[in-house]
């Protein structure tokens, strides 16, 4: 295979993200709307300070409260353990487990901040070779960033169980 070929199967490979919008259309930021396009990130934080790249000025969304990110396959949404939490079409999202976007869900950030998604689909055609190349790196390292954050919370339940048995334990007669 020659290098020509190694580098259309390599493009081939890569899924191309579709545009994400959230559009708030309920709460304090009602008429806001956040873009990919606009914030030129594949990986960003939703949040109360305005170093979240989607900023938030609502008192119910915490200081760094949700994560969205592109997978590689599909924009994701995760809670960050936030005070209030997220909610998906009314169900509550549990903290650090990721959720798969879908067009026409219904997000709430908080308590009263309600964002609806809106995908639009892309080819080759519609992105650029940075903008492609941003998002399978940016993935990837999502990627290594949430295994390891697993890992850690794997073994830190494993210690507490560890801990909690010891304890727990009949304590040996000498």
């Amino acid at each position: 295979m020659d290098v020509s070929c190694e580098a259309a199967a390599a493009v081939e490979a890569m899924a191309v993200p579709p545009r994400l919008r959230l559009v708030c259309t309920d709460g304090p930021c009602a008429g806001q709307t956040f873009d990919t396009d606009s914030l030129k990130s594949f990986c960003f934080t939703i949040g109360r300070v305005k170093k979240a790249k989607m900023y938030m000025k609502d008192q119910a969304v915490s200081e760094k409260h949700a994560e969205v990110s592109w997978n590689g396959l599909s924009w994701t949404l995760r809670d960050v353990g936030s005070s209030n939490g997220s909610r998906v079409n009314g169900a509550k999202l549990q903290p650090y487990r990721v959720h798969v976007l879908q067009a026409g869900e219904h997000v709430t950030f908080g308590t009263h901040t309600i964002a609806t998604v809106e995908l639009e689909e892309r080819t080759l055609r519609d992105v650029t070779v940075e903008q492609l190349l941003r998002a399978y790196f940016e993935s990837r390292c999502q990627a290594m960033e949430e295994a390891s954050t697993q890992a850690a919370l794997d073994m830190a339940q494993r210690c507490h169980r560890s801990l909690d048995a010891l304890l727990l334990a009949e304590p040996a007669q000498a």
